[in-house]
């Protein structure tokens, strides 16, 4: 999924560079070289902070397993 994203972006980026490169002058060209630079550094932030989070979830969804499973166990040495 996010690889999917990443290559959109960049060839949507590419094909605004293609297409721009016949009606834009040296300084306007830098211009929008710049925007995309800063779009793939914003983009790549985000992906660290979705990363993070996700990473951060696994763990608590692991530890919300393990503590379940501790709390089944009671239950079942109450029954016998």
């Amino acid at each position: 999924m996010r690889e999917c994203v990443m290559l959109t972006k960049k060839l949507t980026l590419s094909l605004i560079f293609l297409v721009s490169t016949s009606f834009l002058s040296a300084s306007e060209m830098e211009s929008v070289l710049e925007v995309g630079r800063e779009n793939s550094s914003q983009s790549a932030v985000s992906q660290e902070k979705i990363d993070s989070t996700e990473k951060q979830t696994d763990k608590i969804v692991n530890e919300y397993k393990v503590v379940a499973k501790q709390v089944e166990g009671l239950k079942c040495s109450w029954c016998r």
